[in-house]
């Protein structure tokens, strides 16, 4: 389903009403990991590769393709900001 807004009424068709309120941060998706790999040795050393939908590893640690690449496990970048002209900043 769609989001609603926080704090508008909902209901669950079953007779129970309250308000939309928003996430928990304990909840919410865990910032300190990813499943990117940025390889610094081998034949992918440059290349970042993102192994999701497999489970994020810590950022920082170390990551490897099983192939002979070795990396560290690197934080996503934030999405591009569009500016008041609608373009990328």
């Amino acid at each position: 389903m769609a989001p609603l807004p926080i704090g508008s009424g909902c209901q669950d068709g079953a007779g129970s009403t309250g308000r939309v309120v928003a996430p928990e941060a304990s909840a919410q998706k865990d910032s300190s990991k990813s499943t990117l790999c940025r390889f610094d040795r081998g034949p992918r050393a440059g290349q970042t590769q993102d192994y999701a939908p497999m489970a994020p590893l810590p950022i920082g640690s170390g990551c490897q393709d099983g192939a002979g690449s070795t990396g560290w496990v690197i934080a996503p970048e934030p999405p591009a900001q569009k500016n008041s002209t609608g373009k990328d900043s």
